[in-house]
C-alpha cells in the first residue's frame, strides 16, 4: 500500500501533461492559421489568373481597335466576322503577336473571342447586349461608331470586356490657294476676270509649280506654263502669281486619310459616280465629267437656272486619285476639286468648261494641268471650303464606355 501512496503522490509525468495542453493550444492556433494561409494563396492564385484573363483580354481589344483604325467598316462587304485565336484574317487581331506575349503557365489554354456591332439607331452609349447582338457587323448607321467585345481567358475564368469605338478626324491643311496646279490654260478670258477672290479678306494666289508665264496675242495651244492672251490682264483679282511651287497639295497620308473617311461616309468610289455631290467624294480611278443641264441632270439643285452642287452654306470635296474632272454647262460646285494624280500624268486633269464653275479651290498635284474655257468667273476663291476638309486618321476608344462585364 505505501508503495501505491508514493506513486500517486509523485509528481513524475506532470510535464507531459503540460505539454500535451500546451500542443493542443498550438494546434488548435495554428490549423486556422494554415487554413487562412491556404485560403489566402488560392485566393492570390485566383486572382493572378484573373488578372492574366483580364489583361489577355484588354489587349485583344486593343488590338481590335487597332485594326479598325485600320479598315473602318462602312457596309456589309466591310463586315467584321467574329474573330478567335485562330482566325487568321486582316480582320482580326493577330494571333501570333498575342501569343508572343502572353505566354506561361498562366495562358497554357487561353482562348479569346472579339466581335464587332454597330451601336444602333439610338446610337446609345451604354452597352445593352441583347439590343447590340442585333446589330450588324459593321457601322450601318454610318455615325462613325461601333461597339467592340473581347471575352478571353488563361488558365482562369473568362473575362469580357466592352467598349465603344469611334473614328477621329483631322482637318488637312489644305493649301489657302486659288488654285494649285501644274499648269493653267486659259482659252477664254471675262472681262471681269477668269479668276477672283469671292468674299476673302486676305488675297489667295494663283500657284504654278512650272515657271514661265506664256502670253500670247493668239490662242496658245498650252505648250508653256500660264498660257493666255497678253491683250487681257484682268484674268485675276488680284494678280498674284506664285511659280516654281514644289509641294503637292496633300501628303500620302493624308490622301489616304480622305479615302478612309470616304468610306466610313460611304462615298467612295472605284470609279466616277453618277454624281459629284457630297460632304467628300473620293473617286480611286477614272476621268469623271459632270455637265449642268437642267433637262438632263439627275444630280444637284436647280437653282438661278444653274444646276448646284453642294451649297454656300456646306461646301463638299470631290477627290480623285488616279483620275481627271470635268465640269460642263451651267454648274456651279461648292467646294474644293482635288486631283491627287496619283500615277504622275501631265496631261489636263481639270477642266472647266462653258459656263461651269468653282466655288471654292482647285488644286491638282505633280505636273498635271488646269484647262479653263469658260465664261464669268470660273474659280472663286472661299475659304469656308477648307473648315470641313476632315480625314480620317484612325479610331479610338470613346471616354466612360469602356467596361468590364
Amino acid at each position: 500500500m505505501s508503495g501505491v501512496r508514493t506513486r500517486i503522490g509523485s509528481e513524475r509525468g506532470s510535464a507531459l501533461v503540460t505539454a500535451l495542453l500546451v500542443m493542443m493550444i498550438m494546434m488548435s492556433i495554428a490549423v486556422p492559421l494554415m487554413s487562412m494561409v491556404d485560403t489566402q494563396q488560392r485566393m492570390t492564385s485566383a486572382e493572378r489568373l484573373h488578372e492574366g484573363s483580364f489583361s489577355l483580354a484588354d489587349a485583344v481589344l486593343n488590338a481590335q481597335v487597332f485594326v479598325l483604325s485600320n479598315a473602318w467598316p462602312t457596309s456589309d462587304a466591310d463586315r467584321y466576322d467574329p474573330c478567335t485565336q485562330k482566325s487568321v484574317s486582316l480582320k482580326c487581331p493577330s494571333p501570333t503577336a498575342i501569343t508572343s506575349i502572353y505566354t506561361g503557365a498562366d495562358y497554357k489554354s487561353s482562348a479569346w473571342t472579339v466581335t464587332v456591332h454597330d451601336d444602333g439607331d439610338s446610337a446609345a452609349d451604354y452597352y445593352d447586349e441583347t439590343e447590340v447582338n442585333k446589330q450588324p457587323p459593321w457601322d450601318a448607321n454610318v455615325n462613325g461608331r461601333v461597339w467592340v467585345r473581347a471575352d478571353a481567358h488563361g488558365t482562369g475564368t473568362t473575362q469580357s470586356l466592352v467598349a465603344q469605338v469611334k473614328m477621329t478626324e483631322h482637318v488637312e491643311n489644305f493649301p489657302r490657294h486659288v488654285a494649285t496646279t501644274g499648269y493653267m490654260t486659259i482659252k477664254h478670258i471675262h472681262k471681269n476676270g477668269i479668276l477672283t477672290q469671292g468674299n476673302s479678306a486676305q488675297p489667295a494666289p494663283l500657284v504654278l509649280r512650272c515657271t514661265g508665264v506664256s502670253y500670247s496675242s493668239k490662242w496658245n495651244t498650252g505648250s508653256g506654263c500660264l498660257n493666255l492672251k497678253k491683250k487681257k490682264k484682268k484674268w485675276i483679282t488680284p494678280q498674284i502669281i506664285q511659280e516654281g511651287y514644289t509641294a503637292n497639295a496633300l501628303p500620302p497620308a493624308a490622301i489616304d486619310g480622305l479615302r478612309q473617311r470616304a468610306k466610313a461616309l460611304g462615298s467612295y468610289y472605284d470609279t466616277c459616280p453618277a454624281s459629284p455631290a457630297g460632304e467628300l467624294v473620293f473617286v480611286e480611278h477614272g476621268d469623271c465629267a459632270y455637265k449642268g443641264d437642267k433637262k438632263k441632270s439627275t444630280w444637284g439643285v436647280y437653282a438661278r437656272k444653274r444646276i448646284e452642287v453642294n451649297s454656300a452654306a456646306n461646301p463638299g470635296a470631290f477627290v480623285v486619285a488616279d483620275g481627271s474632272v470635268t465640269f460642263d454647262g451651267k454648274l456651279t460646285y461648292y467646294g474644293i476639286v482635288y486631283a491627287a494624280n496619283l500615277s504622275n500624268r501631265t496631261d489636263r486633269l481639270i477642266n472647266i468648261l462653258k459656263k461651269a464653275q468653282i466655288i471654292g479651290s482647285v488644286a491638282v498635284d505633280g505636273m498635271g494641268g488646269t484647262y479653263i474655257d469658260a465664261h464669268g468667273s470660273p474659280i472663286v476663291f472661299d475659304p469656308t471650303a477648307f473648315w470641313d476638309l476632315t480625314s480620317l486618321q484612325g479610331a479610338t476608344i470613346v471616354q466612360g464606355s469602356w467596361h468590364e462585364l
